[in-house]
């Protein structure tokens, strides 16, 4: 047995489950590849607290890859904007300034200083040679 926090254990089939969770099945095909059916996956939930604490630790686990995996995206899309901002224009640039958080729906820019009109903002971007 698999032990968890607080001595509790889990049975052969929890055990399959979660491996073949962990493979990257989705539920359905997890339990019947651990020969059992998905209500009792539900029923586990609901009442065996070993189960809940592992499917708690599997959550958040997979939150944490899942977060890292589009934080890394995140850059790669930045770089993507960043070489194809020309090209988009002003609202190419005025959607990834709101989709940043940096732009209020007022049209002006957010930052450590007084907000600045979105017009004054494009004008002197203008100024700025993008090598």
């Amino acid at each position: 047995m698999i032990k968890i926090r607080h001595d509790l254990t889990l049975n052969a089939s929890q055990k399959a489950f979660l491996l073949n969770l962990q493979r990257g099945e989705d539920w359905t095909h997890a339990a019947r590849k651990a020969g059992i059916e998905l209500g009792q996956v539900r029923e586990w939930i609901r009442n065996d607290k070993a189960f809940q604490s592992v499917m708690q630790s599997y959550r958040e686990a997979m939150e944490d890859i899942v977060r890292m995996r589009l934080l890394s995206l995140a850059n790669r899309a930045v770089d993507v904007l960043e070489n194809d901002l020309e090209t988009a224009g002003v609202n190419g640039a005025l959607a990834v300034l709101r989709a940043a958080g940096l732009l209020q729906d007022d049209q002006q820019l957010l930052g450590p200083r007084q907000p600045m009109p979105i017009e004054a903002v494009l004008r002197s971007l203008n100024d700025v040679k993008v090598s």
